[in-house]
């Protein structure tokens, strides 16, 4: 066992520092603000739409369902509870980590580099982004499901019966519905018997008498591939129905072609296998700027790259000469450097995986095919120097746990992590534009607003600029400067005509201004844009409610309701139209799940005071007054609980108690 378990101690020692991070980026959409996460009833609709489309993005070239029905099943078991979710990440991290182990046992000449292809995997710090960010689950996982159709298929000698094809077509299936590198466990499976067992893929040659193997049947795979391939059909009809097209946003970031794609392909693919030898410059977002000629990189690139391609056949081919450890080990060689490259090859579709050209998680799925091609060498040189080899194994170690460790705090929060972005990434509007986000979020609108001009002066296409002007905007609504935040929100939809955010806190800004036909138009150009958008039928039956049209705020609120069951402000605009139809039973159920979806909302304190409005009009004076003094502890300077209070206290003492 105690390989197993130093294993778990260092995969899980090596990360544990990151279970006290919260939410950051993506998960903050993907999770926190995603309906499809939260109610179970939508649970049919995660099948039937891109990742993106509960943000009104009708076009995506991501289909990976498993991510939120994953994120469902966590949700009702634990809640929005971060220090879960990074635990579950970690968890899975440590299994990969076994499964690896696992494998390398039955493929390596002996345990101790089995044991150090589970230890490069466990500590590597290309790692570190795909284990700590909640948000790329399916990098993990999927790395698990492939993991398991692999070893289950080399336990079953690559000859799999109709029951156990029927067992990998399932995790094949599985593994397309977690991410769309999952659709290259098919050309890894046949890889393993072409390159590492040495064998055709398609038919088998029964062994002859006389040969040193023992004579015996070979299954034709056919039925085996057939299958796979039928999933694979199954899985692009899903695709299709759900995104529209099998990549409809092909293009969508970048056009690159002809010489300057190529050359760009090259770099990247250069970028990536370094980053696996020397994990160095770890970076959320790591600029990328298209190469358009040859250079010194791109050379030392297209030679590596070369000699890669060449050691899988030349190595396959001196493997397959003997069945000798040295030849087994030869293939294994060939194999990992297949299983790197192919797994990794969907990554390098520049123009088809969106903004963020180049990223670390990219990695996770392909270095196991690294670590087992390491773990083979480090055998051949254990064999001669056993002290050096460990030693380099110890080194590893120890450098790796220095870059992981303090690299895991920079995803503590979203400002730790892109102020260390920028600092990385200075080229980045995105990164700009995100801080600044950020910073309004924390009610730093000062620095926001002069982050938001940084953005707007750094190079970006249109759409990216709608987002700077955007936030501009936002932060100049937050600041009073109404006049101001027309100004850039109308900007960020000349931009983006299907900009619906823009055109909630348009309406915002416009009703500050006493423009409440404008912005009760803005409100519904939202919903128009983006039907089932919580935010715009909250802020439509804000306007109803101050129009003292309760009937069809309380309308307005109950679809913002179902889009999204947490959404604290629609629960208490929903119990304060309630109290201004006289409905105070209906109100007092509405505050009170306000407070209990989100009792630290920086909005709460006035669920109290309604609540024990609420509670005064259905003659409760004790609870009124125990929800205004909550109210107080909440915000003591909050004038009209204090009253609410003073004024229900003093009620108390002239009524009899058997009347309270």
């Amino acid at each position: 066992m105690w390989p197993h378990l130093l294993l778990v101690a260092l995969a899980f020692g090596v990360y544990a520092n990151a279970l006290g991070n919260g939410f950051v980026s993506d998960d903050n959409s993907q999770l926190l603000a995603n309906p499809l996460v939260t109610n179970w009833r939508l649970f049919f609709q995660i099948f039937l739409h891109n990742n993106w489309a509960f943000t009104g993005q009708q076009i995506s070239n991501y289909y990976r369902p498993i991510q939120a029905a994953f994120y469902l099943l966590l949700y009702y078991a634990f809640g929005f509870n971060a220090f879960i979710f990074h635990l579950v990440m970690v968890l899975i991290h440590v299994a990969n980590t076994l499964l690896i182990y696992r494998l390398a046992r039955r493929w390596l000449p002996s345990d101790r580099a089995a044991l150090v292809a589970g230890i490069l995997f466990a500590v590597h710090p290309i790692h570190s982004e795909a284990v700590v960010w909640i948000a790329v689950l399916p990098d993990v996982l999927l790395t698990f499901v492939a993991l398991t159709a692999l070893g289950l298929f080399v336990r079953w000698e690559a000859a799999p019966r109709r029951g156990q094809i029927a067992v990998l077509a399932a995790l094949y299936f599985l593994a397309l519905l977690t991410k769309e590198p999952g659709a290259m466990l098919a050309p890894l499976l046949a890889g393993y018997e072409f390159f590492f067992l040495g064998r055709p893929v398609w038919r088998r040659t029964r062994t002859q008498p006389g040969d040193q193997a023992p004579m015996r049947p070979l299954r034709d795979n056919w039925e085996f591939y057939a299958s796979l391939t039928g999933v694979f059909g199954i899985y692009a009809l899903l695709r299709i129905h759900a995104l529209g097209g099998f990549a409809p946003s092909q293009g969508g970031y970048n056009h690159l072609h002809g010489k300057v794609l190529l050359l760009s392909v090259i770099s990247i693919l250069g970028e990536y296998l370094g980053g696996l030898v020397a994990p160095i410059h770890l970076n959320y977002f790591h600029f990328f700027e298209a190469t358009t000629s040859v250079t010194a990189t791109v050379l030392v690139s297209l030679t590596a790259e070369v000699g890669i391609v060449a050691a899988i056949f030349l190595l396959r081919n001196d493997g397959a000469k003997s069945d000798s450890a040295l030849s087994r080990n030869l293939r294994l060689i060939s194999y990992g450097l297949f299983f790197l490259l192919v797994s990794l090859a969907p990554a390098l579709n520049i123009n088809g995986v969106g903004e963020n050209v180049v990223a670390e998680r990219y990695l996770y799925f392909p270095s196991v095919g690294f670590v087992i091609v390491a773990a083979a060498v480090w055998e051949w040189l254990a064999a001669k120097q056993p002290r050096i080899a460990w030693s380099v194994v110890a080194a590893l170690v120890v450098a790796s746990i220095w870059l992981v460790v303090p690299r895991n705090r920079d995803w503590h929060d979203d400002l730790r992590l892109l102020t260390v972005s920028v600092a990385a990434s200075p080229k980045s509007a995105t990164l700009l534009g995100n801080l600044g986000s950020v910073e309004a979020q924390r009610g730093d609108y000062d620095a926001a607003i002069q982050t938001d001009f940084k953005a707007l002066q750094t190079p970006a296409p249109p759409l990216e600029l709608a987002l700077f002007h955007y936030n501009l905007g936002s932060a100049y609504l937050h600041q009073g400067r109404n006049q101001d935040a027309v100004s850039e929100l109308e900007k960020a939809i000349a931009l983006k005509s299907d900009y619906a955010e823009a055109r909630v806190n348009l309406g915002i800004a416009r009703e500050a201004l006493g423009d409440i036909p404008g912005a009760i138009a803005a409100e519904e150009e939202a919903l128009a844009l983006r039907p089932n958008y919580g935010e715009a039928y909250n802020e439509l039956a804000l306007l109803r409610i101050r129009a003292k049209d309760y009937p069809a705020a309380i309308t307005l609120l109950q679809r913002a309701l179902a889009v999204n069951s947490r959404h604290t402000e629609a629960y208490i605009n929903l119990g304060t139209a309630y109290n201004g139809s006289h409905r105070f039973q209906e109100a007092s159920e509405a505050f009170r799940k306000a407070i209990e979806v989100d009792p630290g909302h920086p909005s709460i304190y006035i669920a109290h005071y309604d609540l024990g409005l609420s509670y005064s009009h259905l003659n409760s004076l004790e609870a009124a007054a125990l929800e205004f003094s909550k109210a107080l502890q909440l915000r003591p300077d909050y004038a009209p609980a204090r009253d609410a209070l003073a004024q229900t206290q003093n009620m108390l003492q002239q009524q009899p108690r058997a009347n309270r």
